[in-house]
């Protein structure tokens, strides 16, 4: 990429809604050899050659969901660390189950250092890290998607069933948040106090 937060998108609906081939494609071209993959359900370490297994896993996600598509509506960029955060939409549809439309964040580590292999390395850019416009390309190194556990739901179960129990229980851990304090507020007080006498005793020294 030359410019990561104008195609990222594009990038990223390549990978989820287009024929192997092109699946195949958008990863050979955009990520580096030695890239990493975090999911909630899945991971691929980076090593030699690991872009392959990231290809798999996208490729089974292609097979589980004949029905996708994605549309990522907010892009931010960290430049100074080279880090993309991006918020997307899914449609996604297995096989007989309803269609589900869950959201997640996908963090994606770039770089612009790159082997003769298109493997990431630690620092001096080569050849291959160059477009013919003479500026610099970017790889993704490493992707991480995140989804709130009341969105990862929604892949497990029907309907809203997940949800509506997540939902209750995020409710009452809130209640009994609210309980605990309430019974530890004299504990609490106690060593605020404490905390405030020493303060003032070290001020008066």
């Amino acid at each position: 990429m030359e410019d990561p937060v104008a195609e990222i998108s594009g990038v990223i609906k390549l990978l989820c809604t287009t024929p192997p081939h092109t699946q195949h494609a958008t990863l050979e071209k955009y990520f580096t050899k030695n890239a990493s993959f975090l999911h909630p359900v899945c991971r691929v370490d980076s090593f030699a050659n690991s872009r392959w297994f990231i290809g798999q896993v996208y490729l089974w996600y292609k097979i589980m969901t004949p029905k996708v598509d994605i549309t990522s509506y907010s892009i931010g960029y960290d430049k100074e660390n080279l880090v993309l955060y991006v918020t997307s939409q899914q449609y996604f549809k297995i096989w007989f189950l309803p269609a589900i439309t869950p959201r997640l964040l996908s963090i994606l580590i770039l770089t612009q250092d790159v082997d003769d292999d298109f493997n990431a390395i630690a620092d001096g850019p080569t050849t291959n890290s160059t477009s013919v416009t003479g500026k610099k390309k970017y790889y993704i190194k490493s992707q991480k998607d995140m989804y709130e556990p009341n969105e990862l739901v929604r892949y497990f179960t029907p309907y809203a069933l997940g949800t509506t129990l997540v939902t209750l229980v995020q409710i009452w851990a809130t209640i009994f948040c609210v309980i605990g304090s309430t019974l530890g507020f004299p504990i609490i007080s106690l060593e605020d106090s404490v905390s405030k006498s020493i303060t003032k005793n070290k001020g008066s020294a």
